[in-house]
């Protein structure tokens, strides 16, 4: 993909400084989404920029300018198609990452490098960028109609999260999993003290849980760890309807897929949306930084590149 030359310049945007390396990772995260097009187009699967990028193409027609990543957003359905020929589409650079596939408990699933581009063949398609870069994904699933029944998922959902959160019962937080654990046993009838194989137990039930409803096809969706996230804030569930037709929004120099409702959704998701404030993601600002770090050490301690801040 051609970028403008003038966009992997510094700049200064909104007051913030972004510096030529995350510019780079800005493009290298376009160039793996440009990937993922590829192939829900192939297979006629629907996904949209969500979290901070929505509200980047809403708001600042890109990038917000102290974010770092690109977030997708599928219905379960499309995600679970992409997730079986993901794998043997993607270029050979970039691998499907699902919690399953996790070594580190992680419950998010992305398309990634599989090494730092510095190593890679890849690194001039991926705009000389350095390091690694990835894509989160997340699936929405059906919300129970039945309050009752909504109210019991979410709360076998939480303890699974938890769990699924650890590689074991042991360690540390031993008194804490075994408590949810036990909730599973009375909840579920799976007994996680004695499974053969703990973690794939737990994400396999976190799977069904997640799908529960779907077959039910009600008026409400969400992601549902957002709402184990944020369950005392009132937000992270939308109306299905919302989701029903694309659209698209300027974004950088490319126009990106949203659904035609962006504007009840980001309300939904940012209350005071055209507020413009800086904040932070769950990661720390730029993503590659402890990737960086490593490099630099093998270096010896100097980088040929440096911050202006």
């Amino acid at each position: 993909m051609e970028f403008p030359k003038e966009f992997f310049l510094d700049e200064v945007r909104e007051g913030f400084y972004i510096p030529a390396m995350m510019k780079r990772a800005w493009a290298a995260e376009l160039e793996i989404l440009v990937e993922i097009d590829k192939i829900c187009e192939k297979h006629n699967l629907r996904y949209y920029i969500d979290y901070g990028n929505l509200l980047g193409a809403i708001r600042h027609k890109g990038f917000i300018p102290w974010d770092d990543d690109i977030d997708i957003m599928m219905m379960r359905r499309d995600y679970e198609i992409f997730s079986q020929v993901a794998k043997e589409e993607l270029p050979e650079e970039l691998l499907f990452r699902s919690p399953e596939e996790s070594s580190d408990c992680e419950l998010i699933s992305s398309v990634q490098h599989r090494e730092m581009l510095i190593s890679s063949n890849a690194i001039g398609k991926y705009h000389n960028f350095l390091y690694g870069a990835g894509i989160d994904i997340f699936p929405y699933d059906y919300l129970s109609g039945d309050e009752e029944k909504e109210k019991e998922r979410l709360e076998i959902f939480k303890s699974l999260c938890i769990l699924a959160s650890f590689p074991s019962l042991q360690g540390e937080n031993k008194e804490v999993l075994e408590q949810e654990a036990m909730k599973i046993k009375d909840l579920c009838a799976v007994d996680l003290f004695h499974s053969p194989n703990y973690r794939k137990t737990v994400l396999a039930l976190l799977q069904e849980y997640s799908k529960k409803f779907n077959s039910d096809r009600g008026h409400k969706i969400s992601y549902l760890l957002d709402l184990v996230l944020f369950e005392n804030m009132g937000i992270g569930i939308f109306e299905e309807e919302w989701y029903r037709e694309e659209s698209y929004l300027n974004f950088e120099f490319l126009s990106l897929p949203v659904p035609k409702e962006y504007r009840k959704i980001i309300a939904a998701k940012f209350h005071d949306y055209e507020t413009i404030r800086k904040g932070g993601g769950d990661h720390k600002y730029p993503f590659y930084r402890k990737m960086e770090a490593s490099y630099q050490e093998g270096l010896g301690g100097k980088l040929f590149y440096q911050y202006a801040i």
